[in-house]
């Protein structure tokens, strides 16, 4: 089985790849930011490449991620050229897609370098590449963003790996502007830091002091982008007023949620509504109970080698998760503190600790390991067919979680703009139920009730 892997593994994931996503290039752009993001997005409009510098003046839509606008701009002036203003949304999935891939590769030689055995290699690539958690990174245009982050942060990652975490005056240059395009590709990028921590101590050790130096300086370059765009989502837009006392209780939540979901691959959807308000009145017992069992069978590992390693890549997979996690307050915990994209960088961790495990495996456990990544992929194929359209996203997003404020107050915009007033102003309501002070969706509610007059009137 081995020798399988050893010849076929990139192949393997480029096929897996492309059964899983190759069904996006026929989905639909989104009106969730996919509009003021790419497709009606005013800057690309009309305006030619000159219109990109804005983008590196000032943040866009409160994110400030340069890079990945100069891309898309770049995109759709390729694009024009065969079809003038015309935005084709299976072009930007294609490109997610190939994106993904490249990302996946990355992991495998990650995993190669760091584990030195290609079936714990192939498994850690695997796992990053069809896990269900990375479908809404992929077949979601807008979390283009993610996944070019990400592209740069593992080429920064897998740089960190091959030079051992001790990087020459000319090489630490290199790797910072790695660094600095992760960051302005997506801000939370950043977690790469704790996922080079994580490796350095690993395996690494002896280099502690340069790799110390190194990620002292990636905070530095990080710091005028985090302060920027947290000008751009004060609290009071953010909504995060829970006191900062309270705020570790919703980091511990979301990662107990996130690690919970890792294992059993199950119940994945757009919006959780797990607020930080819901969090602190309905904890998650069953995740923190997951989350304690797994801390303690690797730490229980036998090798030490190996549960050091195990212990480091956790911590490092719960650090990565810290911008996102709630101890800073973002604008999305307006209607959930967790969601899928979060976890596309940090879920590298998890990978490399699968890897690593399965190298230790039996021929019996690893034909268990081959079953479980089997079952994850029919997953996400699964996963994949409902972000086709609006429709079939968020009317899934509201079976599995009828509490979503985010996915009521959607479907009764997508029924809007199809003419069925009637559905957009039950979805409303339903939405306003939960948020009753939310003026947005008070005026759509409104707005919906008199269209709905006046088409009965008609």
């Amino acid at each position: 089985m081995q020798a399988f892997f050893e010849k076929r593994s990139t192949w393997l994931l480029v096929l897996v790849c492309a059964a899983i996503y190759f069904q996006t290039l026929w989905f639909e752009f989104l009106r969730i930011d996919d509009d003021v993001n790419v497709f009606a997005n005013p800057l690309f409009l009309n305006q030619g490449l000159e219109s990109l510098w804005t983008f590196w003046e000032q943040p866009y839509e409160r994110l400030y991620i340069p890079v990945t606008y100069t891309l898309w701009g770049f995109i759709h002036a390729a694009e024009s050229i065969v079809a003038p203003d015309h935005f084709h949304p299976g072009l930007y999935h294609l490109i997610n897609v190939l994106v993904h891939l490249a990302n996946g590769i990355f992991v495998l030689r990650i995993a190669e370098s760091l584990l030195g055995n290609r079936f714990g290699a192939w498994v850690a690539a695997f796992v990053f590449l069809v896990h269900p958690y990375q479908v809404e990174g992929v077949a979601w245009v807008t979390s283009f963003r993610g996944l070019l982050s990400t592209f740069f942060a593992l080429a920064l990652m897998e740089y960190f790996i091959r030079k051992r975490g001790c990087f020459t005056p000319a090489q630490a240059v290199w790797a910072i502007a790695l660094f600095a395009l992760a960051v302005l590709s997506k801000p939370s990028a950043v977690g790469v830091l704790p996922l080079l921590a994580a490796v350095g101590v690993g395996w690494f050790a002896e280099n502690r002091k340069p790799q110390l130096v190194f990620l002292c300086l990636c905070a530095a370059v990080f710091l005028p982008t985090a302060l920027l765009t947290k000008s751009e989502q004060p609290d009071a837009i953010s909504g995060a007023t829970i006191p900062w006392t309270a705020r570790p209780a919703v980091f511990a939540d979301a990662v107990s949620f996130y690690l919970t979901k890792a294992i059993l691959a199950w119940g994945f959807s757009l919006d959780y509504a797990r607020t930080p308000v819901e969090v602190l009145r309905h904890p998650n017992l069953p995740g923190f109970l997951v989350t304690a069992c797994v801390i303690f069978l690797v730490a229980k590992i036998p090798v030490q080698e190996y549960r050091s390693r195990g212990l480091f890549l956790l911590a490092g997979f719960a650090l990565a998760l810290v911008p996102v996690s709630g101890l800073v307050s973002f604008q999305f915990q307006n209607y959930s503190t967790v969601a899928d994209r979060y976890v596309y960088l940090p879920l590298v961790a998890l990978a490399l600790l699968a890897g690593d495990l399965s190298t230790r495996l039996a021929t019996k456990g690893r034909a268990v390991v081959a079953v479980w990544l089997c079952l994850l992929a029919i997953e996400s194929v699964h996963l994949t067919t409902f972000w086709k359209d609006e429709f079939s996203l968020f009317e899934r997003t509201v079976e599995l979680n009828p509490r979503s404020l985010f996915g009521h107050n959607n479907l009764g915009f997508a029924y809007g703009q199809r003419g069925n007033w009637e559905l957009a102003v039950f979805h409303y309501e339903q939405a306003i139920r939960l948020a009753p002070q939310n003026p947005i969706i008070t005026e759509n509610l409104q707005k919906a009730r008199m269209r709905l007059e006046i088409q009965k009137a008609l």
